[in-house]
């Protein structure tokens, strides 16, 4: 017998339904965005960690580099916006820092 995890993330308080729903409510917002260079829909089965998986298994090792690349720059963009918006709304924090 296969063990159920939906009570695991219930005890911590996550709310699987509400997540399901979401993602619907979401899809046909994202479907206005759909274009021929789309690989995939929402959820977990598109995106970029799907074009990963397909290109390693066609051996298109340069393509899945580029992606993994492609990723590392925009966490690194993220992480820099996340910094900025944080310094204008939170300029005490780093003051604190500076001393």
């Amino acid at each position: 017998m296969e063990k159920s995890y939906s009570a695991s993330y219930a005890a911590a308080g996550v709310d699987i339904t509400a997540g399901y729903r979401s993602v619907e409510l979401m899809k046909q917002y994202v479907a206005r965005t759909m274009t021929e260079n789309c690989i995939g829909g929402l959820g977990g089965f598109g995106g970029l960690g799907v074009y990963i998986t397909r290109v390693k298994k066609a051996y298109g090792f340069d393509k899945m580099f580029a992606v993994i690349i492609l990723i590392s720059v925009i966490s690194l963009a993220l992480m820099a916006l996340v910094e900025l918006a944080e310094r204008r709304c939170m300029p005490y924090r780093h003051l604190r820092e500076k001393s």
